[in-house]
Protein backbone atom coordinates (compact mmCIF):
# COMPACT_ATOMS: atom_id res chain seq x y z
CA UNK A 1 0.00 0.00 0.00
CA UNK A 2 2.65 2.72 0.66
CA UNK A 3 4.49 1.82 -2.52
CA UNK A 4 0.96 2.55 -4.42
CA UNK A 5 0.55 5.42 -2.87
CA UNK A 6 4.14 7.16 -3.09
CA UNK A 7 3.32 6.21 -6.67
CA UNK A 8 0.06 7.58 -6.92
CA UNK A 9 1.29 10.64 -5.22
CA UNK A 10 4.20 10.57 -8.31
CA UNK A 11 1.57 10.69 -10.85
CA UNK A 12 -0.08 13.56 -9.28
CA UNK A 13 3.08 15.77 -9.00
CA UNK A 14 3.66 15.52 -12.70
CA UNK A 15 1.09 17.45 -13.59
CA UNK A 16 0.89 19.71 -10.57
CA UNK A 17 4.85 20.54 -9.54
CA UNK A 18 7.05 22.52 -11.54
CA UNK A 19 9.39 20.67 -13.64
CA UNK A 20 11.98 23.07 -11.78
CA UNK A 21 11.12 21.51 -8.13
CA UNK A 22 10.81 17.73 -9.15
CA UNK A 23 13.00 15.45 -11.25
CA UNK A 24 11.39 11.76 -13.62
CA UNK A 25 13.11 9.74 -15.33
CA UNK A 26 13.05 6.67 -16.82
CA UNK A 27 15.27 3.83 -18.91
CA UNK A 28 14.32 0.34 -20.38
CA UNK A 29 17.34 -1.62 -20.94
CA UNK A 30 17.70 -5.25 -21.47
CA UNK A 31 19.70 -6.82 -18.67
CA UNK A 32 21.30 -9.95 -17.23
CA UNK A 33 18.79 -11.21 -14.52
CA UNK A 34 21.70 -12.09 -12.15
CA UNK A 35 22.76 -8.76 -12.08
CA UNK A 36 20.03 -7.95 -9.55
CA UNK A 37 21.17 -8.24 -6.48
CA UNK A 38 24.24 -6.07 -7.42
CA UNK A 39 21.66 -3.25 -9.09
CA UNK A 40 19.68 -3.45 -5.75
CA UNK A 41 22.65 -3.11 -3.34
CA UNK A 42 23.77 -0.17 -5.81
CA UNK A 43 19.94 1.62 -5.91
CA UNK A 44 20.53 1.40 -1.55
CA UNK A 45 23.77 2.90 -1.51
CA UNK A 46 22.50 5.84 -3.78
CA UNK A 47 19.68 6.46 -1.79
CA UNK A 48 21.74 6.57 1.47
CA UNK A 49 24.42 8.83 -0.45
CA UNK A 50 21.48 11.22 -1.59
CA UNK A 51 19.47 11.31 1.96
CA UNK A 52 23.19 12.70 3.10
CA UNK A 53 23.30 15.46 0.90
CA UNK A 54 19.55 16.95 0.88
CA UNK A 55 19.36 16.62 4.69
CA UNK A 56 22.58 19.15 5.01
CA UNK A 57 21.22 22.39 6.19
CA UNK A 58 18.54 23.97 7.30
CA UNK A 59 15.05 22.03 6.40
CA UNK A 60 12.33 23.68 4.39
CA UNK A 61 10.92 21.40 2.48
CA UNK A 62 9.65 17.80 2.43
CA UNK A 63 10.20 15.39 -0.52
CA UNK A 64 10.10 11.75 -1.09
CA UNK A 65 12.46 9.38 -3.52
CA UNK A 66 10.92 6.76 -5.82
CA UNK A 67 12.70 4.17 -7.57
CA UNK A 68 11.55 1.35 -9.50
CA UNK A 69 13.19 -1.18 -11.08
CA UNK A 70 10.98 -3.94 -12.51
CA UNK A 71 10.96 -6.66 -15.36
CA UNK A 72 8.65 -5.19 -18.58
CA UNK A 73 8.94 -9.07 -19.84
CA UNK A 74 6.70 -12.12 -18.69
CA UNK A 75 7.82 -15.15 -17.28
CA UNK A 76 7.21 -18.24 -19.02
CA UNK A 77 4.39 -20.03 -17.90
CA UNK A 78 5.67 -23.16 -16.22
Amino acid sequence: KHHRDKLALAAEALGAVDVAKREFNSMTMAIDAKNLPKAKKIIREMLTKLTKVLETGVPNDVYTVNIQLFPLTKEAQE
